[in-house]
């Protein structure tokens, strides 16, 4: 912008813009010098602001949730039993160690293993010994015992250096599942077609039922005489149409 080749209402006009002081007072020549002076300044200021380094933004700390890791033990004398199929068993049991200490020393035994054992039975009886392995402290083990409807249980135990056993914790008595089809019946009836079986035909457009047909044979002979009583109409209103 040349201010020499503007008139002095023109440098008057942009010292408005600029809100330069006693611009009302100032000759052609001084509003020039003002008006330079103004836009020298702003342009300086201008260039500062763009290269001005701008610190920045401080982001909030992530924070992390607490972990909360699944322990390898509980420290309680434990054995649980579940179903997997008809042939197959999940065990899991766990020995504390205030049982191992106390077992060792009302025993003498320095020595000692853990034996798990599978039974079965009923309700009452103690059961017969189906399976037996020695295994850790602590653990989980598959059994293969094909006992269908059968009811079983796990128990955990010591032995001492002497070969005398000592059950520490039992499961609960668990019903294998069975590996037949359910004998049982369903006695609540969800729909009966039945009773609604005319009905259906009606509303499908099917009529005239002959009830010496049986039953699929007779819904077949009726649903084609209407494809063919519905297709004879329409071929027929298409040839009128086509006159």
């Amino acid at each position: 912008m040349n201010l020499s080749e503007m008139t002095k209402k023109e440098l008057y006009r942009l010292a408005v813009e600029l809100n330069l002081a006693n611009r009302s007072k100032m000759t052609k020549e001084e509003l020039e010098q003002a008006l330079d002076k103004a836009m020298s300044d702003n342009k300086t200021h201008s260039s500062t602001e763009q290269h001005k380094v701008h610190p920045s933004p401080v982001l909030p700390e992530k924070i992390s949730p607490p972990e909360y890791p699944i322990p390898d033990r509980y420290q309680i004398d434990t054995a649980v039993l579940l179903p997997v199929n008809p042939r197959k068993e999940y065990v899991y049991w766990e020995v504390a160690d205030n049982t191992v200490n106390r077992f060792k020393v009302q025993h003498e035994s320095p020595e000692i293993s853990f034996v798990l054992k599978v039974f079965g039975g009923n309700e009452t009886d103690s059961g017969e010994e189906l399976a037996s392995v020695r295994v850790g402290r602590y653990g989980n083990w598959f059994f293969d015992l094909y006992v269908p409807d059968k009811m079983i249980w796990a128990e955990i135990g010591l032995m001492d250096n002497k070969g005398n056993y000592f059950a520490v914790a039992h499961s609960r008595k668990v019903r294998m599942p069975s590996d037949k089809i359910s004998e049982m019946i369903d006695e609540e009836t969800w729909m009966t077609v039945g009773e609604k079986i005319e009905d259906i035909y009606r509303l499908s457009g099917v009529n005239e039922l002959d009830s010496a047909v049986p039953g699929s044979v007779r819904i077949f002979q009726e649903v084609m005489r209407f494809l063919e009583t519905n297709a004879s109409s329409s071929g027929t209103t298409a040839k009128r149409e086509g006159r």
